[in-house]
């Protein structure tokens, strides 16, 4: 629960804020396209504004359907509106689907902790070392991690009673999604809910879930989805996104070619260096952590159950597990505060600056 003793002074939290909003557009104008997928994402988004068509992505002309349309979309209009004079117009959309990411777990995890807990987590989860990558790189993840972090932090507020709206919002967020990068989009949020309900033993819940109108909400953006797919390519669209880049890349099935073919351990590892420099914190805040808190049974049921979904499918990259992250780092931030109670205040107040000061020199690292 929120703490009274947990509040930052304005001119800190003025600060510190500033501080986030100016490394998340630092370095985004001053280079060229990052290989492996700023060059193919950002043409794919070209073509989309050059063409008008921001419906199917095009790669060279040709139909390129590993993700539905909405993060190309978006990019596409970025450049329509701005030109094509820089990369970092492709970047704007990234660096606020991740700016929108921070904003939504700030708001929430003060309703539910303290603002204390949601300072530090955004803090370290700005500048993490995926995090920052990701949102200074023209890439689908970026928007499926906002959308993600939408649907997870909704559904716990109002598991939690403390919005009014809250599963209309977790079901709209699933449905944008899928629409930004398939089915992954959907099943990262079911595994963690799914496990967190299990794990609750509170089935009697998904009577004011809204499940029938969120489900068939979430089933018609799919349907849609289909049918451009249909209409414009036959059932050869549907078999090349839904069979070879969705089930193919899960189960390594229908001739699937693509690659990033790891072993079941492959995210053990990646999950430190991805969350450097502060996710080896989170091995350390395990004992710490309240299990018999809802919200701390919530953010390990969404970090664990992504994880475990990875972690089972055939194709594996670093960059999968961004959606995990805000849970990691709010976990790590929570037990950090309540150590406030054992050692004094001043605990807090240090691993804020210092975290403060590595998100300072992650930035200034990005100029160069």
């Amino acid at each position: 629960m929120p703490d009274s003793e947990h509040v930052v002074s304005l001119p800190l939290k003025t600060f510190f804020l500033a501080l986030v909003l100016a490394i998340s557009f630092v370095g985004i104008f001053d280079h060229s396209l990052w290989t492996p997928d700023e060059p193919r994402v950002a043409e794919i988004a070209r073509e989309m504004a050059v063409s008008g068509d921001y419906l199917i992505p095009h790669l060279s002309q040709n139909p390129f359907l590993e993700h539905p349309f909405f993060y190309y979309a978006v990019t596409g209009l970025s450049y329509r509106l701005f030109g094509t004079f820089n990369e970092g117009v492709g970047r704007l959309p990234s660096v606020l689907f991740g700016l929108g990411t921070l904003l939504i777990l700030y708001v929430s995890v003060r309703r539910i902790y303290s603002e204390k807990t949601a300072l530090l987590a955004i803090l370290m989860l700005a500048g993490t070392v995926e995090f920052l990558a990701i949102h200074h790189k023209i890439i689908v993840d970026s928007a499926l991690c906002f959308f993600i972090t939408a649907s997870m932090m909704s559904f716990i507020l109002a598991y939690l009673e403390k919005s009014k709206n809250g599963f209309k919002v977790f079901w709209s967020a699933l449905a944008l999604s899928f629409l930004t990068k398939g089915l992954v989009g959907i099943a990262i949020p079911g595994a963690g809910v799914v496990l967190f309900l299990l794990w609750q033993r509170d089935l009697l819940v998904i009577r004011r879930m809204w499940i029938v109108p969120g489900i068939t909400l979430v089933f018609s953006a799919a349907v849609l989805w289909g049918l451009i797919l249909y209409l414009r390519g036959g059932t050869d669209f549907l078999h090349i996104f839904y069979i070879y880049n969705q089930f193919g890349r899960f189960f390594s099935i229908s001739g699937y070619t693509g690659g990033h073919v790891k072993p079941w351990y492959y995210y053990f590892l990646s999950i430190l260096s991805g969350g450097a420099p502060w996710s080896i914190l989170f091995l350390a805040s395990i004992p710490g952590l309240r299990l018999r808190e809802t919200s701390d049974r919530f953010m390990l049921s969404w970090l664990l159950g992504g994880f475990i979904l990875l972690s089972l499918a055939s194709t594996k990259r670093g960059i999968y597990l961004l959606p995990m992250y805000p849970a990691m780092f709010l976990l790590i931030a929570h037990t950090l505060v309540d150590l406030t109670a054992k050692v004094g205040r001043w605990w807090v107040q240090w691993c804020i600056w210092v975290t403060a000061g590595a998100l300072a020199a992650s930035g200034m690292a990005m100029t160069f």
